[in-house]
């Protein structure tokens, strides 16, 4: 199975219709979603339940509204400076 098989951000709080009708879905390895549909994060997070999350061994989270692992890693450098 692919790892979108696996996903499991359509059952996420933040997750939002606009996602669903795009079909995004497994924001960690594609990054943020489109046209900012996801940005508010109050909801809460359910990345590090994720099977792919555990599989990959990810760090991060909010991949849906901060972007993927390394992009979010890479701002964080750049911020330190």
């Amino acid at each position: 199975m692919a790892r979108k098989d696996y996903c499991i951000c359509p059952t996420c709080p933040t997750y939002r219709e606009c996602a669903e009708k795009a079909d995004d879905r497994c924001f960690c390895t594609i990054g943020k979603s489109r046209e900012g549909c996801i940005s508010d994060e109050s909801p809460g997070c359910k990345c590090h339940q994720c099977v792919v999350y555990q599989d990959v061994g990810f760090q991060k989270e909010f991949f849906c509204t901060r972007g993927t692992e390394q992009q979010q890693r890479v701002l964080s450098v750049l911020e330190m400076r």
